[in-house]
């Protein structure tokens, strides 16, 4: 069955906005954000700014092959301490953008949701307790999706032609 045409409600990104406050202040981080992929399009649903705005909710962050991109297309997580530091594997720096940890989020079905990341405009070592949380935090939302999805098709009313 097809994600496309899912709706969230308001109750739930309330509550993801809840999981990039809390995981952007105990880490200390300039960014949090929960991404959203629609028809090509990545879309940030919630945001954490420390100081500067440096992203906005609503925003369409059109650039390709950067770390959220990379994260989708490899569904599979990505830790970026110093993207200085980094071989040919990873796209080039973004922005100021220096340290990356993203996660990818999917839909019960295996669809990509979007994703989960933190960055930060210096290096940083993310240790394994903020590996251990950013993946708590993933896991919670695809329970929220779940739950979403099984409403969305399974709780729908059905009609008898008779």
């Amino acid at each position: 069955m097809s994600t496309h045409n899912i709706n969230l409600s308001e109750k739930h990104i309330k509550k993801w906005q809840k999981i990039v406050d809390t995981l952007a202040e105990l880490m200390n981080i300039e960014n949090a954000l929960v991404t959203n992929v629609k028809q090509n399009k990545m879309e940030i649903i919630n945001v954490y700014n420390k100081k500067e705005i440096r992203f906005k909710k609503g925003q369409i962050l059109k650039n390709k092959g950067k770390y959220c991109e990379k994260v989708i297309s490899n569904n599979k997580k990505i830790i970026i301490n110093n993207v200085n530091k980094l071989k040919n594997n990873y796209p080039k720096k973004e922005n100021d953008i220096i340290s990356y940890m993203g996660y990818p989020i999917k839909w019960p079905n295996g669809d990509i949701f979007g994703t989960l990341c933190v960055l930060d405009n210096k290096e940083r070592n993310f240790k394994k307790n903020f590996k251990d949380l950013m993946q708590h935090y993933k896991e919670l939302i695809e329970s929220d999706l779940k739950i979403i999805y099984q409403n969305q098709f399974y709780h729908q009313p059905s009609y008898s032609l008779n």
